[in-house]
């Protein structure tokens, strides 16, 4: 089975990343708050929505 390019792209990323990062999550972590902060502009925050309640009346109840 071939490689698929995208994936492959995707893992080399992934570790580029994580050496730019000191090879720890926490670094990881602080490297991808940086490039947040510095693409503020652009990220979209939606407002939150409204819980809807689930309609229990109708779910079973373990009774045969």
């Amino acid at each position: 089975m071939s490689e698929d390019p995208v994936v492959a792209e995707t893992r080399e990323l992934r570790e580029q990343m994580m050496k730019e990062a000191g090879g720890t999550l926490d670094g990881l972590f602080e490297l991808l708050s940086r490039e947040q902060e510095n693409y503020r502009a652009r990220l979209v925050r939606l407002p939150p929505r409204k819980a809807v309640p689930l309609d229990t009346s109708a779910r079973n109840t373990g009774s045969v």
